[in-house]
C-alpha cells in the first residue's frame, strides 16, 4: 500500500528526474517505489526509493533514485517543515555545487554529499529526488556500535573540507552578505522553533534530562553529574541554543547533524573504508565547527575510543581543513592548539548525546515510532522505562551514555 509520500511522486516527476540524471534521450519504461528504511531511521522525513528502467540507445536499462519526502505535518507546522526542507533541497542543488566548484578550481576532490536531481517544491507534493549512492555500493554503518578508528578519520577528513570550503567561499565577504547571497542560510531549524512546537521541544529536552538523571542515579559515582544536570534543566534550552553562536574564528557551514547514521561509507577489497558521503543535511547552519566535532565525537564514539585518540582525530580535521585553505592560498584561521580549545569549550554534543545516544544504542525493536515521537509526554514516560531498562541489560549504556559524563568530570565540565 503506498503512503501519502509515495502518492506525491508522479510519472512526470520519475521522467523529468530521469531525462536530469541519464539525458533528454532517456525514455522512461517503468517505476515503483521500494521502501528500505527501518523504523527510527527518519523522524523529520519519509525516505524511500524508485526503481525505473527506460530506454536508451536503443536498449532497456534500470536505475534506482532515493526519494526523500516532507512528513505530512499540522496547517500551522507547514511552513517551518517546508523551510528546512527547501533549505536542504537548496544545498545540494546550488551551494553544494558551488562549493565543489571553489574545491575544483584548487585542484581538490567535490564535496563528498548526495546528488540532487529533481526537487518538487509545493506543499501538497514536497520531495527531493536524488542519486542512489547503494549503485556505488555505499552503506550505513550498526548505528548501535557506532564508529571505529577508521570510519571516524574519514568522517573528519571531509568534514574538514567541507568546513574549509565554505571558509574559502565566504573570504572577507560579511555574514550579513552572505546571508543576502543565499538567504536561506537565516532558517536555522533549532533557532526558528513556531508557535506551539517549542513545548514539545521544552518537554523533550527537560524530560531527556529527567531520564538521564534517573539512569544515573541506578549506577554510582555521578552525583556530581546529577547535580549539573538538574542545574542546567530550568535553562536548557537557552544553553543549548547558545553552543551554536561562534565567532568569526570558528564559524563555518555546519552539517547540524554530523552523526554515523548520517553517513555512506564505501569498502575496499579488504573490508575497510575507504570512501564517505555525508548525508542528510537539513539542519545545517552557519555555526560554530565544534557542534558538529562534538556531536560526532559524542553521540557516535564509544568513550574508550573518543578518549584514546582524541588527538588523532583533531589532527585529521585539522589538517585537512588546513590542505584545503593552502591549496586555495588563504590562512588558517586557527591552531590546532585553539581548536582544542573551542571544542572543550562547546558542549553541544554532549548535550545531545543526553537526548539521542540512548535512542542509537536500543534493539531495532524497541525504537519509538513516528507517532510515539509526536506524543512527547508519551515518549518521555515510554523513554523512562527503556532507559532504566537498558542501564540493566545494555552494556553500550556504559561505553556510549555514561562516557559522556565521564568526559565531562575529567575535562571539568561538570565540577
Amino acid at each position: 500500500m503506498a503512503s501519502p509520500s509515495d502518492s506525491r511522486v508522479k510519472t512526470e516527476h520519475i521522467k523529468a528526474a530521469l531525462k536530469e540524471d541519464k539525458g533528454i534521450d532517456a525514455t522512461l519504461n517503468t517505476w515503483k517505489v521500494i521502501r528500505f528504511t527501518e523504523k527510527g531511521d527518519n523522524y523529520q522525513s519519509d525516505v524511500f526509493s524508485i526503481y525505473a528502467t527506460f530506454m536508451q540507445d536503443g536498449q532497456l536499462q534500470n536505475t534506482s533514485y532515493v526519494v526523500k519526502s516532507v512528513i505530512p505535518a499540522e496547517e500551522k507546522f507547514k511552513q517551518y517543515y517546508h523551510d528546512i526542507f527547501e533549505k536542504e533541497a537548496k544545498l545540494l542543488l546550488e551551494l553544494a555545487r558551488t562549493l565543489s566548484g571553489k574545491l575544483i578550481e584548487i585542484g581538490q576532490h567535490v564535496l563528498r554529499v548526495p546528488r540532487g536531481i529533481f526537487y518538487s517544491d509545493t506543499f501538497e507534493s514536497e520531495f527531493l529526488i536524488m542519486n542512489d549512492l547503494r549503485l556505488d555500493k555505499f552503506k550505513m554503518v550498526d548505528r548501535k556500535l557506532g564508529l571505529d578508528l577508521p570510519h571516524t578519520i574519514l568522517a573528519l577528513r571531509e568534514l574538514g573540507r567541507y568546513h574549509a570550503s565554505w571558509k574559502l567561499l565566504k573570504g572577507k565577504t560579511s555574514e550579513k552578505e552572505m546571508m543576502a547571497r543565499y538567504p536561506y542560510l537565516a532558517i536555522k531549524s533549532w533557532q526558528n522553533i513556531p508557535d506551539g512546537m517549542g513545548d514539545d521541544l521544552d518537554g523533550w529536552f527537560q524530560g531527556s534530562v529527567d531520564n538521564a538523571v534517573k539512569l544515573l542515579k541506578t549506577v554510582t559515582g555521578y552525583e556530581k553529574a546529577i547535580k549539573w544536570l538538574e542545574t542546567i534543566k530550568p535553562d536548557f534550552r537557552k544553553i543549548f541554543i547558545e553552543q551554536m553562536n561562534s565567532s568569526e574564528q570558528f564559524a563555518v557551514l555546519t552539517h547540524g547533524d554530523y552523526w554515523s547514521n548520517n553517513m555512506l561509507f564505501r569498502y575496499d577489497s579488504e573490508g575497510c573504508p575507504c570512501e564517505i558521503i555525508m548525508i542528510d543535511l537539513s539542519n545545517y547552519t552557519h555555526s560554530s565547527l565544534a557542534t558538529d566535532l562534538n556531536y560526532l565525537l559524542f553521540c557516535s564514539l564509544d568513550g574508550n575510543t573518543r578518549k584514546t585518540h582524541l588527538s588523532t582525530f583533531l589532527s585529521a580535521y585539522y589538517n585537512s581543513f588546513a590542505t584545503v585553505m593552502k591549496a586555495g592560498g588563504s590562512e588558517m584561521p586557527f591552531s590546532l592548539e585553539e581548536l582544542l580549545v573551542e571544542l572543550k569549550a562547546n558542549i553541544y554534543g554532549a548535550l545531545m548525546a543526553f537526548m539521542v545516544v540512548p535512542l542509537f544504542i536500543m534493539d531495532k525493536e524497541d525504537v519509538p515510532d513516528f507517532d510515539e515521537i509526536n506524543d512527547i509526554e508519551k515518549f518521555n514516560k515510554n523513554q523512562e522505562e527503556r532507559m532504566i531498562s537498558q542501564a540493566k541489560n545494555n552494556p553500550l549504556v556504559k561505553t556510549r551514555f555514561l562516557s559522556v559524563f565521564d568526559d565531562l568530570l575529567e575535562n571539568g565540565t561538570i565540577a
